[in-house]
């Protein structure tokens, strides 16, 4: 295949605002569409190499795959390593285990298939995941194993038949896309099918180029490099991804793919040495960036400074240099012990270093295990919350989404339970009084009040952004004739925003009306206000209305801080609450509504537990764990004058 400088130029194009997009820069916020671009490029080279050697009737699947095990697996392996060896140095001993499950689908190629299906409300920031972008190389390598086969055995019919062919897959593939990002949005965004049109209309440019070679069109050039640009600076991480508006930066790649040579100025300018030469270490400065920015990130708890992303960004680049020298550019030749061995040496690595990282997983203490020897046996508590004896409730009016209702006990009176996911996480501690029934209601990230709202594509799962589903739930609560209704939440998340360590995550988890164009941290207090009197208005003629305050919230503590020691300092506790107890007093005084004091339960004057037994209360900075609910639920009953 005859070298193209623009297409390592046009790779510089793609990882730079990748790089600057997890870097979180502003003006950035559409630089995720680089791994669109790679997509492009990657079907049209897989495909440019496959069709010529088929036209020499030279093509060998075995040789194919051994070509992408030497030019994937070696850099690939480095990073894992040395990602391996941060995490035992940084991380706290549940995110060294998440680390290691997602590492060990990274070696599978089934990355994207793991965050397709942990993704939600509980799943790891983005920011301080280490190994997330692996997700579009398992997309890529489940295209090589599929696309070599198919294309073998669809050219005994001819080319027309295979253009015939990739067009139906483009298009469906699209139209896929298109349906599944508004039902199924992290399907859509991680998947194989819904990808599939961009590696696509990289091959479908292999397959017109390969009769006459690259083109020379200026105004195709030109026209592609537009798209482009104006992909950057239209596309941010509000708009639906993948979908039609997808081809905005597949057409630019795809434009420039068959239009641009030294001849144009489009491809003048990607042949730039300095665009050349950072193309050509695109794969492993891809690689490299997203772990140095996570470990970065939760070494110190809290964002980057600018200086400090510019220093991660350079250690980034010169790491990759040093892996294109020596990892990249050696193991690029081919093996004289020929293509057998070579595919059973990278088996064999793969093998080896899956069972390196599932020893470390199971076996190996971490740097803060071994240096807090007095809370490394308290094992982490389970995050799952579908433990416990109950039932689930009849005649809900679930749509869709994290939302559950779950019964306990059969007595005559009923107290019901209703919150987010401070109340999921409850669930796991709550038994029901003799003589009492308890329904539990919880919907993550909503909270328990009428008229709102998240506008948020990160939050599109949430029940809130169903139209009229939380109205569903008040008529339904109110069906049933409670005794009482206790209402909890994390209450701060929508008064101060999505929080860690003081700063302001992205997006910010701010609630809107329904009529709300813009959501803001002081009209998210007003909506969340507003939705709660409406709330408590439907259900004006329960006899008992409870609003209980939020068990200590501890995004101002770093993770090492969270599980060091059984105990923390109360007084950034306290702080952190204030606005929280303000509005729980605003509310108390507008409304004919009991305010139960939670935190008492977990906080004297002075620390607040975070163990306790030899047993942790809590899953993260803000959860009960099934020993922490336990606890909790007993407190909330002697409050509500309820016999355990």
């Amino acid at each position: 295949m005859k070298y193209r400088k623009e297409i390592d130029g046009l790779r510089t194009v793609a990882v730079v605002p990748v790089v600057l997009f997890h870097a979180g820069w502003s003006g950035w916020s559409g630089g995720f569409i680089g791994v669109d671009i790679f997509f492009v490029i990657s079907g049209y080279l897989i495909t440019t190499l496959i069709i010529e050697e088929l036209d020499q009737g030279s093509f060998s699947i075995a040789r194919f795959y051994e070509r992408r095990a030497r030019r994937i697996l070696p850099a690939l392996l480095f990073v894992c390593a040395i990602s391996l060896i941060l995490g035992w140095l940084i991380m706290v001993p549940p995110g060294f285990d998440g680390l290691s499950r997602t590492m060990l689908f990274a070696l599978m190629s089934g990355s994207n298939i793991y965050f397709w299906r942990t993704s939600g409300y509980f799943s790891e920031a983005a920011e301080t995941n280490p190994l997330l972008h692996t997700w579009s190389l398992s997309v890529e390598e489940q295209y090589y194993v599929l696309f070599p086969v198919c294309l073998c055995l669809l050219w005994r019919f001819g080319r027309g038949t295979v253009i015939v062919a990739m067009s139906i897959v483009f298009a469906a593939s699209l139209i896929l896309a298109e349906l599944a990002v508004d039902s199924h949005p992290m399907a859509a965004f991680f998947l194989l099918p819904t990808r599939a049109f961009e590696l696509m209309a990289g091959a479908l440019c292999a397959m017109l180029l390969s009769r006459r070679g690259p083109g020379h069109s200026e105004p195709l050039a030109g026209l592609g490099l537009l798209l482009i640009v104006l992909s950057f600076v239209l596309i941010d991480d509000e708009t639906r991804w993948p979908s039609a508006v997808t081809l905005l930066p597949v057409s630019g790649a795809a434009l420039i793919i068959l239009g641009a040579s030294a001849r144009t100025v489009t491809g003048r300018l990607l042949g730039l040495k300095p665009c050349v030469a950072l193309g050509l270490l695109s794969y492993s400065f891809y690689l490299f960036h997203q772990p140095l920015f996570a470990f970065a990130r939760l070494h110190k708890s809290a964002p980057l400074t600018l200086t400090q992303d510019v220093a991660v960004i350079a250690l980034s680049l010169g790491l990759a240099y040093l892996s294109w020298r020596w990892i990249e550019t050696p193991f690029r030749k081919p093996s004289p012990k020929g293509t057998v061995r070579t595919l059973k040496l990278a088996g064999s690595s793969l093998g080896v270093s899956a069972c390196v990282v599932f020893v470390a997983m199971q076996f190996l203490p971490t740097r803060f295990a071994v240096a807090n020897p007095q809370v490394a046996d308290i094992p982490p508590p389970s995050v799952s919350f579908i433990d416990g004896d109950f039932d689930p409730c009849p005649d809900f009016p679930k749509l869709s989404g994290e939302l559950m209702c779950t019964e306990h006990g059969d007595g005559e009176r009923l107290l019901v339970v209703w919150g987010d996911s401070h109340a999921l996480a409850l669930r796991r501690g709550i038994h029901a009084p003799q003589g009492m029934r308890v329904i539990t209601i919880s919907s993550p990230g909503c909270p328990p009040a009428l008229s709102l709202e998240l506008r948020s594509k990160a939050y599109f799962d949430h029940v809130c952004h169903q139209a009229g589903q939380m109205e569903r739930i008040a008529d339904y609560v109110d069906s049933l004739n409670p005794d009482t209704v206790v209402f909890l939440a994390r209450w701060t998340l929508y008064l101060e925003g999505w929080q860690s360590m003081g700063v302001l995550r992205d997006p910010p988890y701010f609630l809107t009306s329904t009529d709300q164009a813009v959501a803001t941290q002081d009209g998210s207090r007003e909506v969340l206000m507003q939705g709660m009197l409406e709330t408590l208005q439907v259900l004006a003629n329960v006899p008992r209305l409870v609003v209980l305050s939020q068990i200590p919230d501890l995004n101002s503590f770093s993770a090492w801080q969270r599980f060091a020691g059984a105990e923390i300092d109360a007084t950034r506790v306290v702080q952190w609450h204030e606005d929280e107890t303000r509005f729980l007093e605003d509310l108390a005084q507008t409304s004919a509504v009991g305010i139960v004091q939670l935190r008492p339960a977990f906080c004297s004057m002075d620390v607040c537990d975070i163990s306790r037994d030899g047993r942790r209360l809590f899953t993260d900075d803000n959860h009960l764990s099934s020993h922490g609910a336990t606890w909790a639920w007993s407190y909330i009953l002697a409050e509500l004058g309820e016999t355990p």
